[in-house]
């Protein structure tokens, strides 16, 4: 949208010269300069933008993606409507809440890959789904009342 997009995920502040200021060391702050010539592209390196690139699909990932390792098998479903790219593997990962991919994951490299949001996410859905199929409530003369 004609816009540079900056994150510094440093701690420390990152001076770039062509810059009027120097990028504060910040996570989650996000700075932006209007760039209809495109010197955003023009002078950063390619890293920067693969560096984005990466923060993204990590921030999708911890968002959309559920997974849980059971019976020696990696688990995983995207709860998102949109595909989800996962670096590691081979296929992205439909939005679909209902359909659940899996792999053969003898060595763990599910739970060394996946971010720990990921099996909250799992848990998190399980709880739900359990809530959903094993409570039943009602509320009369002011209380909830649960079997």
């Amino acid at each position: 949208d004609g816009k540079c997009m900056m994150k510094n995920t440093c701690s420390r502040t990152i001076k770039v010269s062509w810059l009027s200021n120097p990028l504060k060391g910040d996570p989650i702050a996000v700075s932006s300069f209007p760039d209809p010539d495109g010197q955003c592209r023009k002078k950063f390196p390619e890293q920067v933008f693969a560096n984005w690139a990466a923060m993204e699909q990590e921030a999708d990932i911890a968002e959309c993606i559920a997974a849980a390792v059971k019976d020696g098998k990696c688990m995983m479903k995207n709860t998102c409507s949109r595909t989800i790219k996962v670096s590691w593997l081979s296929n992205p990962l439909k939005g679909d809440p209902i359909a659940v991919s899996s792999f053969p994951d003898p060595d763990g490299q599910c739970r060394k890959k996946f971010p720990e949001q990921v099996f909250a996410n799992w848990a998190a859905m399980e709880q739900e789904a359990d809530i959903a199929e094993c409570i039943a409530a009602a509320v009369k003369d002011g209380k909830c009342m649960m079997k």
